[in-house]
């Protein structure tokens, strides 16, 4: 299995602080329609391309997930993007993973990582946008929004625009062998930001990809559209999942799900 698995898996912050350098008055800055791109000694190539990958991201991710957006990321609303220079630089920022190779932080529109992240463009970057773009759909600050489904719709994106599901997938049939396949409820209580069992912190992703991957596929992307407005709209899990697809709880949730993993793998 490709290894980049265990490095695309990025944090969202809730809150925003302002992070070690961030301050600093010898940034230098590339301005697109949308985008603000903060960087040391990044490559000019590699700054265009980010600009380019940004705008593409910024329009096709809100189609996909059915995303009317009526304020528009412009002028002094644009989302910032921070390229620092390498890992070890990225990782002395607080709070950060040694797994992690970027994250985003939704309220400050702002995404951070480095220079010769892997699969930047292709990957973590479509990851950390679908944060910022899906937090704003279904409100910031949302306490009735779980960290799973933030990440799982994150992970249905990348996935999706990759055209291919087999790594989370090869990551789920491992655990079923193992034993060590995970609940609805036990992503609800997994405390994601303080993992350091890298193996698990795996599966908690591809298992939250799957599970937005089960609702879309059961419920198609109008079912998961109006769901998410009820969660915007009515801030509660559970009456959400009710009134968009007529789940009882989370256990019966997690019945269905489980039947489409068997079929999945």
């Amino acid at each position: 299995m490709n290894n980049y698995i265990a490095l695309i898996m990025c944090l969202v912050m809730t809150g925003h602080c302002l992070y070690a350098g961030e301050d600093r008055d010898d940034w230098n800055c590339a301005k697109s329609t949308h985008f603000i791109i903060y960087f040391h000694s990044a490559e000019q190539r590699f700054i265009n391309r980010t600009i380019s990958e940004a705008e593409r991201c910024y329009e096709e991710i809100a189609e996909d997930l059915g995303f009317r957006r009526y304020n528009f990321w412009t002028w002094d609303k644009r989302a910032r993007i921070y390229i620092d220079d390498s890992a070890e630089e990225f990782h002395a920022r607080p709070g950060q993973q040694a797994w992690t190779v970027g994250y985003a932080v939704p309220r400050a529109k702002a995404i951070y990582s480095y220079q010769d992240a892997p699969r930047f463009l292709d990957q973590v970057l479509p990851h950390e946008m679908t944060h910022l773009i899906f937090d704003e759909m279904v409100g910031y600050d949302n306490q009735a929004v779980p960290v799973w489904l933030k990440e799982g719709v994150s992970g249905y994106v990348e996935y999706s625009r990759a055209r291919s599901m087999s790594q989370p997938y090869g990551i789920i049939v491992k655990a079923i062998r193992q034993g060590r396949l995970m609940s609805i409820q036990d992503l609800e209580d997994y405390d994601l930001q303080q993992s350091l069992d890298q193996e698990a912190v795996q599966l908690y992703y591809a298992q939250a990809f799957c599970a937005v991957h089960f609702i879309i596929e059961e419920f198609g992307e109008d079912g998961f559209t109006y769901f998410c407005e009820l969660l915007r709209d009515r801030r509660d899990l559970l009456r959400a999942l009710r009134a968009a697809f007529s789940f009882a709880d989370l256990e019966e949730f997690n019945q269905e799900w489980m039947k489409f993993i068997e079929i999945k793998t």
